[in-house]
């Protein structure tokens, strides 16, 4: 995963991104480092469009990526800022956790 982004200056990940990543299984993985392959191809033009991608205000003005969806294996969201200073991947959680109440913001 970070080895595919190495090129882009602008690409960053938050050390609680990179544990998380780490503790997810290999198919897990994989679906998430291609659709966030994907986003940063897309951020070179317009990441607005991206049809798995939601702002979300209220999570603490954060970006929202989605890989799956309910009720599949594969159900996890990808937490990213985008700014000036480019991508950076906040957090990766299981749909079930990303949403619990009281949880803290990103």
């Amino acid at each position: 995963m970070k080895e595919t982004l190495e090129n882009l200056s602008k690409t960053t990940y938050r050390p609680e991104f990179l544990r998380q990543f780490e503790e997810l299984n290999r198919e897990t993985q994989n679906k998430a480092a291609q659709k966030k392959t994907e986003l940063v191809e897309e951020y070179r033009t317009n990441p607005w469009k991206h049809p798995r991608v939601k702002y979300i205000p209220s999570q603490g003005e954060i970006w929202r990526l989605k890989i799956g969806n309910r009720g599949q294996k594969i159900d996890h969201r990808i937490f990213f800022d985008l700014n000036d200073e480019g991508l950076i991947f906040l957090t990766i959680q299981h749909r079930d956790r990303a949403y619990e109440k009281n949880r803290p913001k990103h």
